[in-house]
């Protein structure tokens, strides 16, 4: 998504890359563009998540889930 954005073009009107895509998710004083890499970015934020749904136990997330998934885990409507 965020390629389109800087490279907009179709399969027939092919434009120039005029920088390399390491540079532009550099960070800003690095000489980049500090756009993140979203796949990097998803892991980490997932991983937050599990730690927070394993630190906070009062949390409402936690709670969500518990009743949702119960709280060893087991999903409801299968097996």
């Amino acid at each position: 998504m965020f390629k389109r954005f800087f490279w907009v073009g179709g399969e027939e009107h092919r434009k120039i890359a005029w920088i390399n895509w390491d540079t532009i998710c550099s960070n800003m004083e690095d000489g980049g563009l500090g756009v993140r890499r979203m796949g990097v970015f998803n892991f980490s934020l997932l991983g937050k998540w599990c730690w927070r749904l394993l630190m906070e136990k009062e949390g409402l997330w936690y709670h969500v889930l518990k009743a949702h998934y119960g709280e060893e885990g087991a999903v409801k409507g299968r097996g």
